[in-house]
C-alpha cells in the first residue's frame, strides 16, 4: 500500500510562491488555499456532493466550514487509500470530531499530516466512541 501524505499551504494572492503553487497543482480562482495528497491537488468536489459545509474552499486552524470541509476531504481520501470498509459512511460519522481534534489545531500558513497521524486520530476517536460504534469499526462494517 502506498504512503499517504497530505499537504496545506496559503500564500497570498500576489506573492510568488502562490503563483507558483497555481502553475504547480493548477489551482484557479482566489482561493488562498492549496491542499496536496501524495503531490496531487486534493479537490473538494467529492465532499461537496455528501456536506456542503464550504463551497469556497478548504480552510484550517479553526472549526468552521471550511475546516469542516476539509477534515471531510481529507477522511474521505484517506479511508480510500487504506481501502477502508464504508470509508464514506464512516468520514460522514468522524469528520467534525475529526476537525475539532486535528484540522482545527493546524497551523495556519503551512501543515503536513501523514497516514499514520489521521490514522492515529480516527483510532482515538473510535476508542472515545460508543461501543456500538467501536465493534462496528471492528468489524469492517458501516457505523450504526
Amino acid at each position: 500500500m502506498m504512503a499517504v501524505v497530505f499537504e496545506g499551504r496559503r500564500a497570498a494572492h500576489e506573492s510568488q510562491r502562490w503563483n507558483e503553487l497555481r502553475k504547480r497543482y493548477g489551482v484557479d480562482g482566489d482561493g488562498e488555499t492549496v491542499v496536496t495528497c501524495n503531490g496531487k491537488l486534493l479537490r473538494a468536489a467529492r465532499s461537496l456532493r455528501l456536506r456542503r459545509h464550504s463551497p469556497d474552499g478548504f480552510e484550517w486552524g479553526y472549526g468552521g466550514s471550511g475546516p469542516a470541509q476539509l477534515a471531510l476531504a481529507l477522511l474521505l481520501e484517506y479511508f480510500d487509500h487504506v481501502g477502508q470498509p464504508a470509508g464514506t459512511d464512516w468520514a460522514l460519522n468522524l469528520y467534525q470530531t475529526f476537525k475539532f481534534r486535528v484540522v482545527g489545531r493546524l497551523a495556519h500558513d503551512a501543515w503536513i499530516l501523514s497516514g499514520a497521524q489521521i490514522g492515529g486520530a480516527v483510532a482515538d476517536i473510535i476508542a472515545d466512541s460508543s461501543e456500538q460504534e467501536r465493534e462496528a469499526w471492528a468489524a469492517g462494517g458501516p457505523p450504526p
